[in-house]
């Protein structure tokens, strides 16, 4: 992992948002510096939230160029969570998905069942 740009940015919370109990929601972020990644960025969510907070992100790739970018975030627990805005979520560094070298896969056959 990791692309051309070695800048490693934070990922905040753009606007005070309550997320009801035990659901998820799509929450708009702010990614300061975005401009020194690549267009995608792979998301990296801090673990810090669900230990401290009761509420996670989903990781994974996304499109950092967009100017709307939203995660998904998760409320574990049992009353609605507030993130406020400017809550860092995790990191977002460079992704670029490299091809130049051979996709390999162990493929084996199993005996049927009896």
């Amino acid at each position: 992992m990791g692309g051309t740009a070695l800048q490693i940015c934070r990922d905040e919370v753009r606007n005070t948002t309550k997320i009801p109990a035990q659901s998820r929601a799509w929450i708009l972020v702010n990614i300061p510096f975005s401009e020194h990644l690549d267009p995608t960025g792979f998301f990296e969510p801090s673990f810090d939230l669900i230990s401290k907070n009761g509420f996670c992100a989903v990781g994974g790739i996304i499109d950092v160029s967009k100017s709307d970018a939203k995660f998904s975030v998760i409320n574990f627990g049992s009353e609605p969570a507030t993130l406020y805005a400017k809550t860092a979520l995790g990191t977002c560094e460079s992704f670029d998905e490299c091809s130049d070298g051979p996709r390999i896969a162990r493929v084996t056959e199993q005996e049927p069942c009896q």
